[in-house]
């Protein structure tokens, strides 16, 4: 090989001298910046940190003082004033203060440690920020700042309205958290106004967006802000942390060292690679090049390059050996990746069953299967377990989850090993069973499952007893695999109506249901649009003088085709798609509307009652629909009376009690409709804000011939006598029933005995005449 020029040497040689100094200053700066960046960030997390544990020691006093008051509220409950406690017991609680109020927020008593009466800083400030009913009814903490000092304060619901505590957090305290955290600490009150301005901006700040942001000192130091609440829930303190950034400074000079370090280095090592350029270099490089295309031509990437020598370009050939073995490995990695993801697709990440995808996937090869003759028959069992939203309620979703786990593999160990069995999501569950040659199969498997799944499940020291639902179909051929597992859901959803554990074969009927259903719901809400429905009204009627006290709003469906529907034919369907709420503004609007005339017409002791779901009763729209109907039809509450389903209220009581609670507020009478369906007891009853019990039908009906019946009405009476309560009794139709409840006192009865439910021209009617009615009234 010839030598190549020198000029030519020279010239490469700056150049890559520049090129390396360029690099290597670009890289140099890149990192100096990148790793500056880094320092600022990590010293702004540890003073994050450091705020959040002095915010945790503050919230950890407020635990302790809350926890306190708590213990002097119970004294209270046990018969001792808390003002008057021992003062062993307010030492003992580390209490300075403790004063009692109202309901009201009224200062009743107060007292200081020691014994003496409370300071009068104190007392001004509660005077000033009486608590609302509602803040005396739940216990909570604050800040307070009285004559420079801070105060921790608790409340605390008592007998008679709230108990507050408060104890002193001196500058000791403060001075041990700031020594704990190596920094400074000064607070100010929120609404302070000589704030420094450091503390102003803080302030802003949290008005703006709700928190208070790091600030940068002109000192260099770095700060740090928490707004604190007061009893009332305000901002009232601001506590400030304050730290050198002596990491930050450090680093800035470690930065400018190893910049000049790297440049320095990267300078000399571009001299040093000028030196190698003598060397035969366009030879091997064209070896190098022949190496790789012939690598690209075989899209083998097992192949290596061969360069002998220990310099750049041999190590540059072993580079290109390490970046194809690289690729080699990335290509292995990727294919695998694809395994693992596309299993990730088609599997449960809770139970590692199969999903959906993979069962759908699964179902349809095996109606291909069918179709082509190779597979007698080919079943499908779809599993709901009964009530699981009850264990999510009653402990919480990662429990649940696991119970879920332990239920599928239950469920796996009563299939065979071929069967394939798969979560569809939540607590539904499919199995596929091929190779099936009779329904029985399918059968016998569902009555395993239900047999196996009735075994109580052992889980972190808690027996629990779960059923399922299990809908079960054949596949006919040419039917694609939605479609069986739609068939295998109809019937799950029909064992669910049977009542539950139990299962239930797929036949057309359910179909035609289904197709009923969707058909109704159609026709509802048309008839929505078009206001077909009509309010009937049935007098509630008092048992001793055949006077009407309330009248119950009924809704009617005109149907155009099909006549007058009652509420049986269509509610059910309303509740399932959420048209309930429609339904409930035509039925306020108009009973509210004809109530209004009636008390115009000087019937003004009249209640209306009104059926309302439960489970609507906490909803935002019902309310702002049930306010406004009133308002707009210029109705009071108190002639409104709301009944509410037994079971209904029973199955969300704590979302459903601060419903009724309001409606009790506002003046609404409430009433326990179909009573003895649920399962109530005394306590319970006691809890709710309710007036009357509705007595339910089905105990009436055989009362007089049923002496378990007549025994249980009975009993119920006497019950509600003890609880205050009125009692209504439903669905009276005979004399002999009457005249039974009137001997044990029943108030009020409702029925076809004494009248049917009536448009309201002829309740109007009714009324005017001032008929009794009673059964001897003709």
């Amino acid at each position: 090989m010839h030598r190549r020029p020198s000029s030519i040497r020279r010239r490469i040689t700056t150049l890559i001298l520049i090129a390396s100094l360029i690099l290597t200053a670009v890289s140099a700066l890149a990192s100096v910046l990148v790793l500056l960046s880094e320092f600022s960030r990590l010293e702004e997390n540890l003073l994050r940190d450091d705020l959040q544990s002095v915010v945790a020691l503050v919230q950890s006093q407020s635990e302790l003082l809350l926890q306190a008051t708590r213990l002097a509220a119970l004294s209270e409950g046990a018969g001792a004033a808390p003002p008057g406690l021992p003062e062993s017991w307010l030492d003992a609680l580390r209490i300075e203060v403790l004063a009692s109020v109202d309901s009201s927020g009224r200062v009743e008593r107060i007292r200081s440690s020691g014994g003496g009466p409370a300071s009068p800083a104190w007392v001004a400030f509660l005077e000033a920020n009486p608590l609302t009913p509602e803040q005396a009814r739940s216990g909570q903490t604050g800040l307070v700042m009285l004559d420079g000092q801070v105060w921790l304060a608790a409340t605390q619901p008592s007998a008679e309205g709230a108990l507050i505590a408060a104890r002193r957090l001196d500058e000791g305290f403060f001075q041990q958290i700031a020594n704990r955290v190596q920094g400074g600490i000064r607070l100010y009150g929120f609404d302070d106004p000589q704030l420094p301005a450091d503390f102003a901006a803080a302030r802003e700040n949290f008005l703006q967006s709700g928190q208070a942001t790091l600030q940068t000192l002109p000192d260099h130091s770095l700060a740090a802000f928490h707004v604190f609440p007061g009893l009332n829930g305000q901002p009232a303190l601001i506590l400030q942390l304050v730290k050198p950034r002596n990491g930050f400074q450090q680093g800035r000079w470690n930065m400018a060292f190893f910049a000049l370090a790297t440049l320095a280095t990267g300078g000399l090592l571009a001299l040093i690679l000028s030196q190698q350029i003598d060397r035969q270099v366009t030879s091997r490089l064209e070896e190098l090049y022949t190496g790789i295309q012939r690598i690209r031509e075989a899209r083998d990437f097992s192949l290596r390059l061969h360069l002998s020598g220990d310099d750049e370009l041999a190590h540059l050939a072993g580079g290109i050996n390490e970046a194809i073995q690289a690729l080699e490995t990335s290509t292995l990695a990727l294919h695998e990746n694809q395994e693992r993801l596309s299993y990730e697709a088609t599997h449960d990440a809770l139970t590692g069953f199969p999903n959906r995808l993979f069962f759908t996937q699964r179902l349809n090869q095996a109606l291909a299967l069918l179709e082509m003759g190779r597979t007698p028959q080919v079943a499908l069992l779809f599993i709901d377990v009964d009530a699981f939203k009850l264990i999510n309620e009653s402990y919480d979703h990662p429990f649940g989850d696991r119970v879920l786990v332990l239920f599928a593999e239950r469920l796996k160990g009563c299939l065979r090993a071929d069967d394939v069995l798969a979560r569809l999501g939540g607590d539904e569950f499919a199995v596929l069973l091929e190779n099936v040659h009779e329904p029985e199969e399918a059968e016998r498997v569902a009555r395993r499952i239900l047999e196996e799944t009735r075994r109580s499940f052992e889980l972190e020291g808690h027996s629990l007893f779960l059923t399922c639902s299990i809908g079960i179909a054949t596949a006919s051929r040419l039917m694609r695999g939605e479609e069986l597992l739609r068939n295998a859901d109809m019937a799950m959803y029909s064992a669910k109506e049977r009542g539950k554990a139990c299962y239930a074969l797929f036949d057309e009927t359910m179909h035609h249901q289904a197709i009923h259903r969707l058909n109704l719901e159609n026709d509802l809400r048309r008839a929505i649009e078009r206001e077909e429905f009509v309010v009937y009204y049935q007098p509630i009627v008092s048992m001793f003088d055949g006077r009407v006290t309330a009248l119950e709003a009924l809704m009617r469906w005109q149907h155009p085709e099909r006549g007058l529907l009652l509420p049986e034919s269509f509610l059910n369907v309303a509740k399932e798609t959420g048209l309930i709420n429609a339904l409930n503004f035509i039925l306020f609007r108009q009973s509210f509307r004809q109530l209004r005339q009636w008390r115009d017409q000087g019937f003004k002791d009249i209640r209306l009652a009104l059926n309302i779901s439960a489970r609507v009763l906490p909803e935002t729209s019902f309310w702002a629909l049930f306010e406004s109907e009133l308002e707009a039809a210029g109705v009071p509450p108190t002639a409104i009376q709301i009944e509410v389903v037994e079971s209904e209220m029973a199955a969300s009581i704590d979302s459903t009690l601060h419903a009724l609670e309001r409606l009790q507020q506002m003046g609404v009478t409430i009433s326990v409709d179909d009573f003895g369906t649920g399962y109530s007891s005394l306590a319970y009853l006691k809890r709710l804000p309710i007036h009357s019990l509705k007595i339910d039908r089905t105990f009436i009906k055989d009362v007089i011939n049923d002496r378990d019946d007549a025994a249980i009405v009975s009993a119920m009476i006497v019950m509600a006598h003890v609880l205050d309560l009125d009692v209504v009794a439903e669905g009276v139709e005979t004399e002999s029933q009457f005249r039974f409840l009137l001997d044990q006192s029943c108030e009020k009865a409702q029925g076809y005995l004494l009248a049917h439910p009536q448009p309201p021209e002829t309740v109007t009617q009714l009324l005017h005449s001032g008929k009794a009615l009673l059964p001897d009234q003709d």
